[in-house]
């Protein structure tokens, strides 16, 4: 599936994703044609209830898993059929931060946001990432989300 001229600005293409866990008897699916697009600037969240395929989603996105059938374009790479090398090329240009158990409780929610940033070796991946950052309006985004119990 190629991309068509509406889909500039489209950093996040998924199409008919399905995703299934097992085999046989046991084969479990647990992502059942999902499709979004997600735009620059786009704030997206993912919600549903235990077992509906959020994570399964988000590792697909995230070139964690291999896609098993369906189209997904990450930051303009097909990640249906592109390598682990490839995906993991993809891997390196963003972050995700899960769910509150895999934040740091001592640390606000503005602290815990580079914190699961990978930095090679001269930091410029951080550098990259936090560019254009307006710490004030993440803070008081993420505040929203993440707030202290």
């Amino acid at each position: 599936m190629e991309p068509q001229d509406s889909d500039e600005g489209v950093l996040i293409d998924a199409r008919d994703l399905r995703y299934s866990y097992g085999i046989g008897e046991i084969r479990n699916e647990v992502l059942h044609g999902v499709g979004a697009q997600v735009r620059a600037g786009e704030i997206v969240m993912v919600t549903g209830p235990s077992g509906s395929g959020k994570t399964t989603f988000l590792t697909l996105i995230g070139g964690l898993r291999q896609i098993q059938e369906g189209y997904l374009r990450v930051l303009g790479t097909d990640l249906s059929t592109a390598s682990e090398e490839e995906r993991c090329r993809v891997r390196q240009q963003f972050g995700f931060i899960f769910q509150s158990h895999n934040l740091v409780e001592s640390l606000t929610s503005l602290q815990n946001v580079p914190s699961t940033i990978i930095v090679d070796r001269d930091g410029k991946v951080a550098w990259r990432a936090l560019r254009g950052v307006d710490y004030d309006e993440l803070a008081a985004a993420l505040d929203t989300v993440v707030a202290p119990k």
